[in-house]
């Protein structure tokens, strides 16, 4: 089993800040640079970034490119990934493969205000 962060660097932003955590699955995942954990129990860190076209894309530790929000998520994860810009961290965020062997997703845990 792989061990994950618990707690993130000064320079990290753990992502989200608050709520309930909820498995949002990555669109056009790209599974060749997924180097994470394989079996489906475990989780990784991933980094959140804001891209110029107004998506969040969701990278591997490494900086490749692993796949994109859902459109209806990144308003969510808006507020953290400006907070952590202002502080110069990193925004942090679990994830992790579901799915089966052959046909494998990629799903960020990200917060859900459960209204």
């Amino acid at each position: 089993m792989t061990q994950t962060t618990l707690s993130p660097a000064p320079s990290q932003l753990r992502v989200p800040s608050r709520g309930r955590l909820t498995g949002v699955r990555v669109r056009d995942f790209r599974r060749s640079a997924w180097a994470g954990p394989t079996d489906r129990i475990s989780r990784a860190d991933v980094v959140l970034r804001r891209t110029p076209d107004g998506d969040v894309a969701v990278l591997a530790r490494t900086g490749a490119l692993l796949g994109l929000l859902p459109t209806s998520w990144v308003r969510s994860v808006d507020f953290d990934l400006w907070t952590a810009e202002r502080r110069g961290a990193t925004a942090v965020a679990q994830a992790y493969l579901g799915g089966t062997r052959e046909e494998s997703d990629l799903f960020v845990l990200l917060g859900w205000t459960g209204r």
